[in-house]
This record gives C-alpha cells, sequence and structure tokens, in this order.
C-alpha cells in the first residue's frame, strides 16, 4: 500500500494540515513580526498553506519540504497560484533536507517525530535560522 496515497486521500479537503485555524496563523506570523523580505523554511508543509497566508499577509518568502508526492505536488500548485515565485516546494523527507541558506524562521508543526521528538526537532530546525531566528514547533493533541 502506497503510504501517500493513503495520507492525500485522508486529507483531501483540508487546507491546513496542521493543528493551526488561519486566524491563529495570521497572530503566530504577527508574533513572529514577519515582514517583507523575511525568509521562511516550514518543514512537513503539507499543502503550503501556512506559508501562503504568511506571503499573502505579510510579504514573507520561503522554502515547504514535504515527503509527500501528492502533497508536494498540491502544494506547488496552490503556491503558484496564491504566490506566485515567493514559495519553492521541495519534495523530499525532512530528516534529510539540507540547504546552505538560513532562514529568518524555520518551522515544522505536527510532525516532530520526524527527528525523534521534540527536542530533536528544536536542535534541527535551530541549525536552519539566521543568528537572532526564531524556531516554531508544534503538535497537535486530542481534546
Amino acid at each position: 500500500m502506497d503510504r501517500w496515497k493513503y495520507f492525500e486521500v485522508t486529507h483531501a479537503t483540508h487546507g491546513l494540515m496542521n493543528p493551526l485555524s488561519p486566524p491563529r496563523i495570521d497572530a503566530l506570523g504577527e508574533a513572529l513580526r514577519l515582514g517583507a523580505g523575511h525568509r521562511v523554511l516550514d518543514v512537513a508543509c503539507g499543502h503550503g498553506v501556512m506559508m501562503q497566508q504568511w506571503h499573502e499577509r505579510f510579504g514573507a518568502t520561503g522554502v515547504g519540504v514535504e515527503a509527500s508526492p501528492y502533497t508536494a505536488a498540491r502544494a506547488r500548485t496552490l503556491a503558484a497560484d496564491r504566490a506566485p515565485r515567493a514559495i519553492e516546494i521541495v519534495e523530499g523527507r525532512g530528516e534529510d533536507f539540507a540547504t546552505d541558506e538560513r532562514f529568518d524562521v524555520a518551522c515544522c508543526l505536527g510532525a516532530a517525530w520526524i527527528w525523534g521528538a521534540y527536542r530533536g526537532a528544536l536542535e534541527a530546525l535551530s541549525r536552519f535560522c539566521k543568528p537572532g531566528g526564531a524556531v516554531v514547533s508544534g503538535e497537535p493533541y486530542w481534546r
């Protein structure tokens, strides 16, 4: 069975695939003081909606990394429609992603497990940040 195909089917109707709502994404962008010229890395970006919203609202640009080929393809289509040339979607495993670029914000919401756990996610994401940059990590939970 293709696990990524199953994942795409179960998330097909989700714009956002992380535990935040659009107003909370805006609030997070405000807390991060995002603005034009800021670069964001979103590991396990899903459909890339958070970065698209941050681009529209604050002018930030960046890179999304997504392991699922189906989800990455959808993220590319959405980014081309909502934020042409502002967001690059890289298909690949977040834990294998490498770049020399350093970002103003490095985030991973809902997938800290790719680095073993929360602490591993914080350590990995911090390596992608510029000095003074911000790391954002969060996990969903059941109420």
